[in-house]
């Protein structure tokens, strides 16, 4: 029984509907996180959940404060950075670091984002699994999370 050439792209234009779907729907089941205090949120995937720490650090040499998100392995006794939301009152600061990715302004503040791409410490380097998934968590997920954010108010 030989297809179509019309039902082969009637097939195909469903698989692209279920795709599109499945897609939209893994982007509502996420994990809301909310800064009161820099006035944003971001989606996390599920997958995150149990896996990371929430910092926030000033840096004074570089004039500017940050939300890092930290995996967390070895039993939590050890921890990778893998996304940071960059937060300064002066774009120029953000722009010169090759290293940072501007996402927007808001009221005055600059918001980007780095994706850490250190050296792995040597546990990791021993336990290609757990290197595996935080590379994943910094390569994949950072910047589609980073992408996700939304101002409060």
């Amino acid at each position: 029984m030989g297809l179509t050439f019309a039902t082969l792209i009637a097939v195909l234009a469903l698989l692209f509907l279920l795709v599109s779907i499945i897609s939209k729907i893994s982007k509502v089941k996420a994990i809301l996180y909310r800064n009161e205090q820099y006035g944003f949120t971001l989606r996390l995937p599920l997958n995150w959940r149990g896996k990371y720490i929430i910092k926030e650090n000033i840096w004074k040499k570089d004039g500017y404060r940050s939300v890092d998100f930290a995996a967390t392995y070895e039993n939590g006794k050890r921890l990778y950075p893998v996304l940071s939301i960059i937060i300064c009152d002066d774009k120029d600061k953000i722009v010169e670091n090759k290293f940072v990715n501007y996402l927007r302004e808001k009221d005055g503040l600059h918001y980007a984002y780095a994706c850490d791409l250190g050296d792995p410490h040597d546990y990791l380097s021993d336990n290609p699994r757990m290197l595996k998934k935080i590379s994943d968590m910094t390569v994949n997920d950072a910047p589609e999370i980073a992408q996700t954010i939304k101002f409060i108010g």
